[in-house]
């Protein structure tokens, strides 16, 4: 961290926050045919409150939530599966 305005003390740590890749966002976007309402603002609801993480925000655009908040490469579990079946 030399030459710049941050500094490390010991039990500081780092979180790395992957995000999802423009090809995959814009298929994702494609499939739910959501193209046209990616810059739209959604609320953001984490399920249970205390998981709610301190970089969440609360209002985000469909394209920000799916670049950033949503594990797109993730498995789903078995409720998703059945929603999107139908």
């Amino acid at each position: 961290i030399k030459g710049s305005k941050m500094s490390y003390e010991a039990g500081d740590h780092l979180a790395v926050f992957a995000e999802n890749e423009d090809d995959l966002v814009q298929a994702y976007a494609e499939r739910l045919k959501i193209l046209d309402k990616m810059d739209n603002v959604i609320l953001m609801i984490p399920r249970k409150q205390k998981e709610k993480p301190p970089y969440f925000p609360k209002r985000a655009t469909i394209g920000t939530a799916l670049k950033y908040y949503l594990d797109l490469t993730g498995l789903p579990r078995k409720k998703i599966l059945k929603v999107l079946a139908q």
